[in-house]
């Protein structure tokens, strides 16, 4: 995730410094889409292995 973000903000970087907007547009726009993604993807991780931390402690609970 991280070598990604960095070629969003090179490309982006890139069309700033040769006045292509479109470019640097790109950039940002792959930079953002990519941040989405893994954000989503570890917020899921993250409250499924809170669900799952619940149910097993009330599991122990039930169980004891």
């Amino acid at each position: 995730p991280l070598w990604t973000a960095t070629v969003g903000l090179v490309i982006a970087g890139f069309g700033w410094m040769t006045g292509d907007s479109q470019r640097m547009h790109q950039g940002l726009a792959l930079m953002t889409t990519l941040a989405t993604m893994w954000f989503l993807f570890f917020g899921t991780l993250f409250l499924f292995s809170c669900i799952l931390r619940i149910v097993v402690w009330c599991f122990h609970k039930i169980r004891s």
